[in-house]
């Protein structure tokens, strides 16, 4: 379960990231 939510965590800040250069 850990291991899930580490990863949801990851693709959300990259998802984030994205959207913030996008934006850019």
């Amino acid at each position: 379960m850990t291991k899930y939510t580490q990863k949801f965590k990851l693709d959300l800040i990259q998802e984030y990231l994205d959207t913030g250069c996008s934006q850019r």
